[in-house]
């Protein structure tokens, strides 16, 4: 768990990506299903032993090389299965996904960057933020509670390339993508290492 292979792969023909972990197979996965009443009863269900609910969470996610990050409604949490060198989780103090409000919601969003501007201040190479959210176990969640996923990379963004004469700037990416071409030079294969606490928390 401490050290993880993560594997970047290119098609230039279609220029399509693949980000491959081995270690994410390995997830705790809940059922899946789509309906309405799926949904409500996951929902009850996944309440009674959640490790992202408040009285759980301290002790069953890990912090990662930052340290836990927290605020009146959200808080990070190290992920064990990672797709890229920084990788963390910010997840609500609210377990229903679909409850959340805009305030909520605001705020995951806003402590994801802090993480991604601490990360950045740390590492300036590492400087394109990109979030996932992966919300109920169909879409890939191993976990129901209400998260979304954060990584900072030094690659660029997935599936895009940087052009070959960057704009100047400095701090995070703001993602601009007048500044990006499809990368169609080689087929290549990147790999990544990352480390983790042996205690990570499973998305």
């Amino acid at each position: 768990m401490r050290q993880q292979r993560i594997l970047l792969l290119q098609n230039v023909l279609t220029r399509e990506q693949l980000i491959f972990n081995p270690m994410r197979a390995r997830r705790p996965m809940p059922r899946t299903g789509s309906d309405a009443e799926f949904t409500k009863d996951e929902l009850k269900r996944s309440m009674a032993a959640c490790d992202f609910c408040e009285s759980a969470y301290r002790q069953n996610t890990a912090e990662d090389a930052l340290g836990r990050m927290e605020t009146t409604l959200s808080y990070t949490a190290a992920n064990a299965f990672k797709y890229d060198g920084w990788h963390t989780l910010v997840a609500s103090r609210k377990h229903d996904p679909l409850a959340l409000s805009e305030a909520e919601l605001v705020d995951m969003f806003q402590l994801a960057f802090h993480w991604a501007r601490r990360v950045h201040q740390r590492h300036p190479r590492f400087k394109f933020p990109q979030i996932i959210w992966d919300a109920m176990p169909k879409s890939g969640a191993s976990q129901v509670h209400t998260h979304l996923q954060m990584t900072l990379s030094d690659k660029g963004y997935y599936a895009w390339r940087r052009s070959e004469t960057p704009r100047p700037s400095t701090g995070l990416d703001t993602g601009d993508t007048s500044s990006r071409t499809c990368s169609t030079s080689t087929t290549r294969s990147t790999s990544r290492s990352s480390t983790t606490g042996p205690h990570s928390s499973p998305t």
